[in-house]
């Protein structure tokens, strides 16, 4: 029973939302389920998950704002921040050493939380980048590891700006191949012991084991839930001469170099 506030699609009417189940938006075709992965890609079924499927494209009693939802997403206005609730994972140290939860008596990677967290904005035109196992980790210019992001740049006329939640990591990476590494995962829970994890990962993929190292990672990917009611929303001054939207790392440019057009 989630409030409006949380999520006004996911409330009940009761609460002031939609009162929407989650087959509302991510239909089933025998039990496959349409949505996006980590990777951002459709996996499952085709079918796409999107604001008009159910929404107008010119939702807004202004046209000015109407004129943004060709090149912005409503997730961007609609979802100015997640984790309102319950913290979210931003980055998780496989280097330091393992927490134990009370709850279950596991271990997991040492974790910092974090709550009422604002997102990042990119490009994404529909095609994405996502690490392929096995292959040969090369960080890019961050000096990070990329295992998800979108891809889409300014200049590709369909892309819109979509809101994400930027996710790093430090993880195990073998110092020879350069192939980031598997663990066995219920040994790492159980135990705690990162090593053994490791050893046993690499072995049961069939890989040698030269020891291993750390790479910092990150991942990007795109924030859908939380969506906050019409009042929450952002304002125009959010991002036209305030701080959320960095333009010219998106690609745009000054006014004034655009002949004041």
């Amino acid at each position: 029973s989630p409030t409006a506030a949380f999520d006004v699609h996911m409330a009940p009417r009761s609460a002031g939302g939609a009162g929407l189940s989650c087959l509302a938006c991510h239909i089933s075709v025998g039990h496959r389920i349409a949505g996006r992965g980590t990777d951002m890609r459709e996996r499952d079924l085709p079918d796409r998950v999107a604001c008009a499927n159910c929404h107008s494209r010119s939702p807004h009693d202004d046209a000015k704002l109407d004129k943004h939802t060709a090149r912005v997403s409503c997730t961007v206005c609609h979802i100015p921040e997640f984790a309102k609730v319950a913290a979210t994972d931003m980055h998780r140290d496989y280097s330091a050493p393992a927490d134990i939860v009370s709850g279950t008596r596991l271990f997991e990677p040492h974790m910092l939380m974090a709550s009422h967290v604002r997102p990042v904005y990119r490009f994404f035109n529909g095609t994405s980048q996502f690490y392929e196992f096995g292959a040969e980790a090369v960080p890019e210019a961050s000096g990070r590891v990329v295992m998800a992001k979108p891809l889409g740049s300014i200049n590709d006329p369909g892309a819109q700006i979509i809101a994400l939640k930027q996710h790093t990591a430090r993880q195990p990476i073998d110092p020879v191949t350069r192939r980031l590494l598997p663990l066995k995962i219920g040994v790492f829970f159980q135990t705690g012991d990162l090593a053994t994890a490791v050893k046993q990962g690499a072995a049961g993929v069939g890989w040698p084991d030269n020891g291993f190292e750390f790479a910092e990672t990150e991942r990007l990917m795109g924030v859908y839930h939380e969506v906050a009611q019409e009042d929450d929303a952002l304002e125009c001054a959010s991002c036209h001469g305030g701080g959320r939207m960095d333009f010219a790392a998106l690609g745009y440019t000054p006014l004034q170099t655009r002949n004041g057009k």
